[in-house]
């Protein structure tokens, strides 16, 4: 498949993404994160529509959660969204805030499914999240160092001790991820939100082989491992 439009379009992207930021904000460090992304991009699963609506539907969902003065007040959450499917991490004050937030994310277009891992409960401590926070980082390096994953196609959240991933990978990308987040110290749980896909090393030139990488023809795991 000539990938030579995507990455043009990509590049492109970059550099106007780019130059508006630098006239914003005259601020070199996100003129670099901006090129960052571009070249993620082009070694991203999704097609590149897919991928800006994702920034996109977490920057709508905090957006409009925020907006809800009565939710942002009894709440504290975060959004990851990979391939238009949205997971909700995070805690609430009760099960009434815990639904509505549910409901917002839901309400807005191109979702198409919400895992709602939101618990009950109080906020986390700044100690808690930075945590969570050197968790995934951990996992992500684990998840480098192994040749037979691209760290790139997996999505890592950690909230209290609970590692989720996503990400559009084979069976055995994701048995490999899934063991090497179970080993690291201080991980309670794994929870699978993958969509397989054919293995893209497949030599099958089956048409409907061939589709199964796109989002209508994966099947999404939703496993958790203590």
């Amino acid at each position: 498949m000539n990938k030579l439009p995507k990455i043009t379009k990509i590049i492109s992207l970059s550099l106007i993404t780019s130059i508006i930021l630098s006239d914003l904000t005259a601020c070199a460090p996100l003129v670099l994160a901006s090129a960052a992304s571009g070249v993620a991009v082009l070694t991203d699963r999704r097609t590149t529509g897919t991928y800006v609506e994702d920034k996109a539907i977490e920057l709508k969902a905090m957006n409009k959660l925020n907006e809800n003065l009565n939710v942002a007040k009894q709440s504290h959450v975060s959004v990851l969204s990979f391939n238009e499917r949205v997971l909700i991490t995070g805690e609430a004050a009760n099960d009434n805030i815990r639904n509505q937030i549910e409901q917002i994310v839901k309400a807005l277009p191109k979702v198409k499914t919400v895992y709602n891992e939101v618990k009950v409960s109080k906020s986390s401590s700044f100690k808690e999240s930075s945590y969570d926070s050197w968790l995934s980082t951990k996992v992500k390096a684990n998840l480098t160092s192994d040749l037979r994953v691209n760290p790139l196609d997996i999505k890592v959240r950690t909230t209290n001790n609970t590692v989720y991933l996503m990400g559009l990978v084979t069976q055995e990308e994701a048995e490999i991820a899934t063991n090497i987040s179970r080993k690291v110290s201080g991980v309670n749980k794994v929870v699978k939100l993958f969509e397989y896909i054919q293995d893209p090393t497949s030599t099958n030139t089956d048409n409907e082989t061939q589709m199964a990488t796109s989002s209508s023809h994966a099947v999404t795991s939703n496993e958790t491992f203590s």
